[in-house]
């Protein structure tokens, strides 16, 4: 079996026909958006619905050489790739991901269009897919619904593995189908006012915190005031302490320089009396001001 390259913006999406349906090669594709294919392969294994429809294909290489290929059929491509999430992989092949996710798998299916329309006669026309498609997002819109999850809930309705698939007798109902989708049901209600409840209790506690963390930094300022006033009282306090300090030193240089030579005169009573009030005339008030 030949493989069939079709090309995508600057690359090319390798495509294998097994059992009348297109399959996709599985691993350049990873290599083309840039994840890794070991994980990526587990990943695919894990899936209940992916395991069961991949399979190994032997195909023709461009060298000549036959090789067993792992693949998906083209109808699943758009579950593997929703799955991925574009916010925890790599930052540079974002962009790339995000570019797959939007358009691969419309550009493959309108590729092999004829061929998947012989398969699959009865289905929806072109005109019905854009308009599924364009409800689709319509719906996402309004009901904040992933479309991709739309997608998932459409499929598992009417047991198709792509919206192209629907029959026309299920065109109309599925049309009410989307439709009812924006119409949020007692357990969607219920849900709501659950969320609304946490983010609101979350939201809350943020602004306690930010309250707290105010009343915090102005008690702080308020505390480097204080300790700075209570430094301001001690250099005044050491200050008065080393002024008394000077003081009492001086007057005990003065007592003793005094007391001893006063206790040895011999005057008369008299002469002590009038001394007494010479010494009241001579005394000034002690000015502490400018000492040092």
């Amino acid at each position: 079996m030949n493989i069939t390259s079709v090309k995508f913006h600057d690359q090319t999406i390798q495509v294998l026909q097994h059992e009348d349906k297109p399959y996709i090669a599985m691993r350049s594709l990873c290599e083309n958006i840039g994840l890794d294919w070991e994980g990526q392969r587990q990943r695919i294994n894990r899936n209940k619905v992916l395991k069961a429809t991949a399979c190994m294909i032997k195909a023709v290489a461009e060298d000549g050489k036959s090789r067993e290929i792992f693949a998906i059929p083209l109808g699943y491509l758009n579950g593997w790739l929703a799955g991925i999430d574009i916010n925890r992989v790599k930052p540079e092949i974002r962009e790339t991901l995000y570019l797959y996710q939007l358009e691969c798998y419309d550009v493959l299916y309108n590729h092999f269009l004829p061929e998947v329309a012989a398969v699959y006669p009865n289905t929806i026309d072109i005109e019905q897919q854009h308009e599924i498609k364009s409800l689709v997002n319509e719906v996402s819109r309004k009901s904040g619904i992933h479309y991709q999850g739309i997608y998932t809930r459409l499929y598992e309705k009417f047991k198709i593995p792509r919206y192209q698939e629907l029959s026309l007798r299920d065109y109309p109902e599925a049309i009410e189908f989307l439709n009812s989708l924006v119409i949020p049901s007692g357990n969607d209600v219920k849900k709501r006012k659950e969320q609304a409840f946490v983010v609101g209790v979350i939201r809350a506690g943020i602004e306690k915190r930010d309250e707290a963390s105010g009343a915090y930094d102005l008690l702080v300022d308020q505390l480097m005031d204080a300790v700075g006033n209570v430094r301001k009282e001690m250099d005044k306090v050491y200050e008065i302490g080393r002024k008394i300090r000077y003081v009492n030193q001086s007057c005990g240089i003065v007592h003793d320089a005094m007391a001893e030579p006063y206790a040895r005169l011999n005057f008369d009573k008299s002469v002590y009396e009038e001394g007494q009030e010479v010494a009241k005339k001579l005394a000034k008030p002690l000015n502490l001001e400018g000492w040092s």
